[in-house]
């Protein structure tokens, strides 16, 4: 099985049938063999073609991006992004800990404006298994969250506002 085929599959699979893997995955990483590297959140990509020569990367705005097959030297799914992050972030400082966690977890941030804060604990399943909402003021929040309640595993941490959304994965033992 060549390269081509090979890429072609990961992604069918990931985009198909790994729901659960893609709110784990939170970025598309394409490195070059001359060492450029772009990556892109996988909520902003429209579609993914392959051609004979080459990946085509068709964001949900902005430019299709054409890479040569040959001049790629990897190509993965990421859950901690690389991208250069705007310098308008609203959740500055982000902690969440401890990692692993038993009992609660902790989470602190910074926002730069008054913000409705949403917080999310999800399941690689989708499942949605604490929410609670707040409204922050313009400083360090900190938030202590319950997790007695839950199974042992792996989950994600969403902070989502009217602006910005990020995500942590968690472990709970």
């Amino acid at each position: 099985m060549n390269l081509k085929s090979l890429l072609k599959t990961f992604i069918f699979l990931i985009l198909t049938f790994g729901s659960f893997t893609l709110n784990a995955q939170v970025e598309l990483v394409v490195k070059q063999k001359d060492n450029q590297k772009f990556s892109l959140e996988i909520a902003k990509i429209r579609k993914l073609t392959f051609t004979e020569q080459a990946l085509l990367l068709h964001p949900k705005t902005g430019v299709v991006q054409n890479y040569g097959l040959n001049d790629l030297s990897k190509l993965f799914f990421s859950n901690n992004p690389t991208a250069v992050r705007p310098t308008t972030t609203l959740f500055e400082q982000l902690e969440v800990f401890p990692t692993p966690a038993s009992e609660y977890i902790n989470i602190t941030y910074k926002t730069k404006n008054n913000e409705n804060v949403v917080i999310k604990i999800v399941d690689l399943h989708g499942r949605v298994v604490h929410e609670d909402a707040y409204s922050d003021n313009i400083n360090v929040n900190t938030k202590q969250i319950n997790i007695k309640h839950l199974s042992a595993g792996v989950y994600i941490l969403h902070l989502q506002s009217s602006q910005q959304s990020e995500s942590r994965k968690i472990l709970i033992k």
